[in-house]
């Protein structure tokens, strides 16, 4: 075997480096001064009688507006389609009126690079409107992640990671909200029950995840199983293009599902394979979220000798899946549920809430 050590200590070196820049960054007095006009502006709000009439309306960016049910509490709205995405100058008036007074949350799918400076403009123009953003990917989009978090007024990123960094942007950043399903609403997850209990099912481990070039560590481990079993492997954007019955059929075909981060946070497909009634097995580096999250029981893990020669880990997950039988997928299931993306939202929704209200003056 290649002996790669004569390497570190000029990887350390770069690290080294690296980290000495974004320390000088993390100090300049610009984040400070961020910080303190993102305060007074809060501050405003509740001077506005918050903590008095606490606002019950609730606007969805168009990339969470399908996970979130109405309901008699609270009045929600959805933004259109492409309302932030593709925000026009023009129609900021038009979207600064139907969020007024609100508290919306969006994604960071919903935002690009090219469209920060007409989301800070819609700010502008809806100042009593509380801006939340729900991050799904600060663990590896780390500049998108940074100006996001310096946007919102309210942050929760779906990992721990890189919080030392964000939190210079957004000092209320202290919040996680893990991702959960996305693929199907609860409605729809609950009507097809019946077929996730299902234990006929192929052994797998299926595991399709996108090629991203930049991730190689993760594609030498997806190529490497691909090896040993053919539905892990690399699939096309085109999976995304299904509807939601294929996708549940897909899933709900297998006992056991191999999973592989882009680095270390934690997939939003851990949940999918649980909500699907399947077995997830994970790296062990994220040992400490799962067990956080109280959803062990039903997790496998796998190392990097593992990946040599999976035949074993599949063996162990299998009797896994077979010792749990039928009421072990229920569990599952209705533990996910628990971690669906809709519970998250209001999770969001009634925090941002609370501390709006605790922390008026």
């Amino acid at each position: 075997m290649e002996n790669h050590d004569t390497n570190l200590p000029n990887i350390s070196a770069a690290i080294g480096k690296l980290s000495g820049e974004i320390v000088k960054i993390t100090q300049a007095d610009s984040l400070l001064d961020l910080q303190i006009k993102k305060a007074l502006r809060l501050e405003e709000i509740r001077r506005l009688n918050f903590a008095e009439s606490p606002r019950n309306k609730l606007v969805l960016s168009s990339q969470l507006a399908s996970l979130y049910p109405s309901n008699d509490f609270t009045q929600v709205e959805r933004l259109e389609k492409t309302s932030l995405k593709h925000l026009d100058i023009n129609e900021l008036g038009g979207i600064a009126e139907k969020i007024k007074n609100a508290i919306l949350i969006f994604n960071n799918n919903d935002v690009t690079s090219r469209n920060f400076a007409a989301l800070l403009e819609l700010k502008r123009r809806a100042p009593t409107t509380i801006f939340c953003c729900w991050d799904w990917d600060s663990h590896h989009w780390v500049e998108h992640s940074c100006m996001l978090a310096a946007i919102s007024d309210f942050y929760y990123a779906a990992s721990y990671e890189n919080f030392y960094l964000i939190s210079r942007f957004n000092a209320d950043c202290s919040s996680v909200a893990h991702c959960g399903t996305i693929q199907w609403s609860k409605e729809y997850l609950l009507t097809m029950m019946p077929e996730a209990l299902r234990r006929d099912r192929k052994i797998g481990p299926l595991g399709e995840h996108i090629y991203y070039a930049a991730f190689n560590h993760r594609n030498r481990i997806v190529r490497t199983l691909e090896q040993q079993y053919p539905e892990v492997k690399f699939s096309s954007h085109e999976y995304h293009e299904r509807d939601e019955a294929d996708k549940f059929k897909l899933w709900s075909t297998y006992k056991l599902h191999f999973i592989a981060p882009v680095l270390n946070g934690l997939p939003i497909r851990v949940f999918d394979a649980l909500i699907t009634g399947g077995i997830p097995i994970v790296p062990a580096s994220l040992r400490p979220e799962i067990n956080a999250l109280g959803i062990a029981e039903h997790i496998n893990y796998y190392d990097t000798l593992d990946v040599i020669d999976f035949s074993k880990k599949v063996f162990e997950a299998n009797n896994q899946f077979e010792k749990q039988g039928e009421c072990g997928i229920a569990r599952r299931i209705l533990l996910a549920l628990e971690h669906h993306a809709a519970n998250r939202i209001a999770k969001i929704y009634n925090d941002v809430k609370d501390k709006l209200t605790e922390n008026a003056r």
